[in-house]
């Protein structure tokens, strides 16, 4: 199962948070066999955001589950970045989550984050101000992101406990 909600933000929240983002701190995560793309810790906007009482609720009343633990970080993906889908790794089932904080994206550039058991069940295409909410045991990847991309991609991405 899965939900995507739109305009999850205040307007105001989202844009202090994207302010924040001017002066985070990046590194770089790259085992390029595996994954090269950007990581940054919340900053303090968006760890509020995740500790607030009102975005617990809609957790728990969405998934009908107590949320005991978000565990997230900022994930940025620009020209060339990408993860890739690894058979290696065994996915037990759980509670993903996107807070999508790029100001627009064109499906063109690729960096869409797909879902797949034995074939692609879920794409999520990036949608300015979105929470995707995705349980499953299924393997996830980040496209590629291509040449033409006109800016970055960033979101905050967790799990849920």
């Amino acid at each position: 199962p899965s939900v995507q909600l739109r305009e999850i933000l205040d307007e105001k929240v989202l844009r202090e948070i994207q302010k924040e983002l001017q002066t985070a701190q990046w590194a770089s995560k790259a085992l390029y066999d595996e994954y090269s793309y950007e990581e940054s810790e919340l900053t303090p906007a968006a760890r509020k955001v995740l500790a607030s009482t009102e975005f617990i609720y809609l957790l728990q009343k969405i998934t009908k589950t107590r949320v005991r633990k978000i565990k997230a970080n900022f994930c940025s993906f620009a020209q060339g970045h990408y993860t890739l889908l690894l058979d290696k790794y065994h996915i037990r089932k759980q509670l993903y989550f996107e807070i999508e904080i790029t100001a627009a994206w064109s499906s063109d550039w690729g960096g869409y984050t797909s879902f797949v058991e034995k074939e692609e069940i879920l794409r999520i295409n990036p949608i300015p101000n979105s929470l995707v909410l995705v349980e499953s045991k299924a393997q996830r990847f980040v496209k590629y992101v291509t040449h033409q991309a006109e800016d970055r991609r960033i979101f905050i991405c967790g799990t849920i406990k």
